[in-house]
């Protein structure tokens, strides 16, 4: 189980794609329509986000686990930034800290792992969720100008298309633009 514990701000979405770069990519002036592109922003950040496994604007998750993680294991939201924290249940219910020089991060391919330089030797609580892990996700800088160019494209689509149904036209998908997001995706 994986939980949001810090949601990204303003600035950080705003890092990725703001208003005011959206709005010249549909060309758009006015203001009458900004709190609609703004959420068109945030729908095509969730949905570029569940598609490539990703993280985009910095976040801090807790990640809840029956065991210490193996040697297979995968942070479930990339780029990993830190590991704050890696903590067990004890056998009387209580969240201890395990040192932090006693494991570290290992980024292989953007993928975030975790490294114990020995295996925890403690004894744990037989609960489902045992361990928790506190880490950090998301761009800090250097955002791919391919991912972002996908989400000016998917922005203006939600705009143009604002209804469910479109009738009397005939439309035809450019695939390129979905092949971006096949590229980032991190495979599970």
């Amino acid at each position: 189980m994986i939980v949001q514990k810090v949601v990204p701000t303003q600035t950080d979405i705003d890092n990725i794609l703001s208003l005011a770069v959206a709005k010249k990519f549909i060309k758009v002036i006015d203001i009458e329509d900004d709190t609609d592109i703004q959420d068109f922003i945030n729908s095509a950040i969730t949905e570029a986000q569940d598609i490539t496994n990703r993280q985009f604007a910095s976040a801090t998750y807790e990640m809840y686990l029956s065991n210490f993680p193996g040697e297979n294991f995968k942070f479930q939201k990339n780029p990993v930034q830190e590991i704050v924290s890696i903590e067990y249940m004890d056998i009387n219910g209580v969240y201890q800290t395990i040192d932090s020089t006693s494991y570290y991060l290992f980024n292989e391919y953007e993928v975030g792992k975790i490294v114990f330089n020995t295996t925890p030797n403690v004894q744990i609580k037989n609960h489902k969720q045992a361990v928790r892990i506190t880490f950090k996700s998301g761009y800090t800088t250097n955002f791919p100008a391919d991912l972002r160019q996908w989400l000016k494209v998917r922005v203006s689509t939600l705009y143009e298309f604002r209804e469910e149904l479109t009738a009397g036209v005939s439309i035809a998908k450019n695939n390129h633009v979905d092949s971006i997001l096949q590229r980032y995706r991190i495979r599970s």
